[in-house]
């Protein structure tokens, strides 16, 4: 209709009707326009307006065999995933390229959600952001992750892991059944054997880092737990807080693990906590890649 009108409201203009002016007030359009309309105009083709890749296929449209591979592949083999996590996959294991718009309204037509919904956050005035070090190395976070790693009937075990305070980098994981301190030994043998010394760790107040007996004021203040001895002779700093919202970045690093992680772990079909540690080599190189600021060979 709306090309119809403008056919008949250049075919005044060619009849003298019309001025120009007055044709592109009613089409609101330039006097320009309404120059290059003039010349398109064909008094034997009421259609001559029309585009000209009307009627034809997009070039790029999408096999409607292939959207049906999608969906029958999300409800088997990739069931759980977030819609950003499946589409790596597609393009990783499937090779199937496709947009993160058109999948997300292909899984909406299809009544699927995805299980992790981004939520905005009001900002928590109580503990604002604080600046990240200057340099990799120089304050890692450290903590551990209870979850039921290989889905909601899987056993519950620990992810002991530290993230670089600077560049986001995942410096070590190590799985175990209890919060350790060979888990943390683990984590601290990875960071040495593969980037070095560290300057500081910031965690939380456990007797693995901090020695506390409040039954006894006068405790010498030298008192070392074997973690922090260890720590100690290797000239590494330990700083302890009791506030979560003071590791924000370790804190964020466990809810991405335990959407993304999880499902790795069961798609590679790890059944023991000694593949599980196995898997974690390779996982946390590709996960670097694709997530830390500044990626450390």
């Amino acid at each position: 209709m709306k090309e119809q009108h403008k056919y008949k409201t250049i075919e005044k203009i060619i009849n003298n009707k019309i001025s120009k002016q007055r044709a592109a007030n009613i089409l609101h359009l330039s006097i320009r326009r309404i120059e290059q309309l003039i010349k398109l105009y064909d008094p034997q083709n009421s259609q001559s307006f029309a585009h000209h890749s009307r009627g034809r296929i997009d070039h790029n449209k999408t096999n409607p065999q292939i959207f049906e591979k999608i969906i029958n592949l999300y409800k088997t083999k990739y069931i759980g995933f977030n819609f950003t996590h499946f589409k790596e996959k597609l393009i990783e294991n499937e090779g199937i390229n496709i947009s993160y718009s058109v999948l997300y309204k292909l899984m909406s037509l299809n009544q699927i959600k995805t299980p992790r919904k981004q939520k905005i956050k009001k900002k928590d005035k109580t503990h604002p952001l604080r600046e990240r070090r200057k340099c990799f190395g120089e304050l890692l976070q450290a903590d551990s992750s209870e979850h039921h790693w290989l889905g909601p009937n899987g056993p519950k075990w620990f992810l002991h892991g530290a993230i670089d305070d600077t560049t986001n980098t995942v410096v070590g994981l190590y799985f175990a059944c209890q919060e350790t301190l060979q888990g943390y030994y683990n984590v601290l043998h990875q960071i040495l054997r593969n980037y070095g010394i560290p300057m500081t760790f910031y965690t939380d107040k456990r007797t693995i880092f901090t020695y506390q007996k409040s039954s006894d004021k006068t405790e010498e203040k030298d008192t070392f737990t074997q973690f922090s001895r260890c720590c100690d002779e290797l000239g590494v700093e330990i700083i302890t807080t009791s506030i979560p919202q003071a590791k924000g970045r370790i804190e964020r690093l466990w809810g991405t693990l335990q959407d993304r992680l999880k499902n790795e772990l069961i798609l590679a079909g790890v059944t023991t906590i000694e593949e599980a540690n196995t898997f974690l080599k390779e996982f946390i190189t590709k996960f670097n890649k694709q997530f830390a600021h500044s990626y450390w060979l």
